[in-house]
């Protein structure tokens, strides 16, 4: 259970130092990070399909 606990903690640090937490811009920059992330993926699909 510790290091699970640990693992979160750890996770929430690397969390907020990337997307700054639930403020305006660190939501904006998630927003831009998940968009983008999915249209690579999406050209990716279709240029192996």
């Amino acid at each position: 259970m510790d290091s699970v606990n640990s693992y979160d903690g750890f996770g929430m640090r690397v969390w907020k130092v990337m997307f700054g937490g639930d403020n305006l811009f660190g939501r904006l920059k998630l927003y831009i990070f998940l968009s983008v992330y999915i249209l690579v993926s999406g050209l990716t699909l279709a240029q192996i399909g």
